[in-house]
């Protein structure tokens, strides 16, 4: 998760440029329907993508494959398309935190919303989480949606942290949400169970828990790997590896700060690391710090 800045693009301008060209797939179908798709642009810019407050236009279908198509096969008066695919977010998903992003998708699903398949504020990389969360942007009421990386401005703050309980060779691992002042922790709370839920963010943290266990210095980079280390020494380290995931990744949502960031916020978790680390260096017989 990751505040973006929405894209440079003139959209309008693209429309423009799209009614003049005769070439197009879309023309003329998209001359008819101009000042429709131009006043949904500005709606939904007005909105901030909100899709509680949207209301699609629905043009008609052949507009509809049309700009589908020019999606997946960009024209040149469409070479933003290209440029956002390869540049948007290189390193970490906006739409779940994960260390990739595969291509760029729609934030209001194409399927229901054809009038936003080529508006640039529409479209954000996101990886593999953005086609399982499927067409779900919106919950039962009016608090509960997806996130925006362009509009949600609270995806600066420190939004997701896990839990890791129960037997810690084998640990129940969970996503928690924290609760922020002035952050809708009800909205949060569905992005969660929408996006990240449905992601493979679980099955990464139960991976790098495992790689842990088999040697906390594997994950944990800075803890000395022939010396003893205390809880304080530990928690040190681990504070200036979330800062340094926050800082690399420019946003403290990704999946390394919520890793550490959960660790840090559990002394049991502290503690159960050292004597594992200190086990590795001594040997069975060492005494608990």
């Amino acid at each position: 998760m990751k505040r973006l800045n929405p894209p440079a693009t003139d959209d309008f301008d693209v429309l423009r440029k799209l009614c003049n060209n005769t070439k197009l797939k879309c023309n003329p179908a998209i001359l008819d329907e101009y000042l429709v798709m131009k006043k949904q642009y500005v709606s939904y810019e007005g909105i901030k993508g909100n899709p509680w407050l949207y209301n699609t236009s629905g043009i008609n279908g052949g507009l509809a494959e049309a700009l589908k198509y020019h999606y997946e096969r960009p024209s040149k008066d469409l070479a933003f398309i290209k440029i956002l695919r390869n540049t948007g977010s290189a390193d970490v998903c906006p739409m779940c935190g994960s260390l990739k992003t595969a291509d760029l998708d729609h934030f209001l699903p194409q399927a229901d919303y054809p009038e936003l398949a080529i508006f640039s504020k529409n479209l954000v990389p996101a990886c593999d989480c953005n086609r399982t969360r499927r067409n779900d942007v919106k919950g039962a009421t009016s608090s509960e949606r997806v996130l925006h990386p362009y509009y949600d401005d609270f995806l600066h703050h420190r939004l997701i942290s896990c839990s890791i309980t129960g037997n810690l060779e084998e640990p129940r691992i969970r996503i928690e949400v924290l609760r922020i002042q002035n952050v809708p922790f009800i909205t949060v709370d569905f992005h969660v169970k929408t996006v990240l839920e449905r992601s493979t963010i679980i099955s990464w943290l139960s991976a790098k828990w495992c790689n842990i266990n088999r040697k906390p210095s594997s994950v944990i980079h800075g803890i000395p790997k022939t010396s003893f280390i205390n809880s304080a020494k530990l928690k040190g380290i681990l504070d200036t590896l979330l800062e340094n995931k926050d800082d690399e990744h420019q946003t403290p949502n990704s999946w390394y700060s919520i890793l550490f960031h959960g660790i840090l916020s559990d002394q049991n978790l502290l503690n159960w690391i050292v004597n594992r680390h200190n086990f590795l260096v001594r040997g069975p017989n060492l005494n608990s710090f």
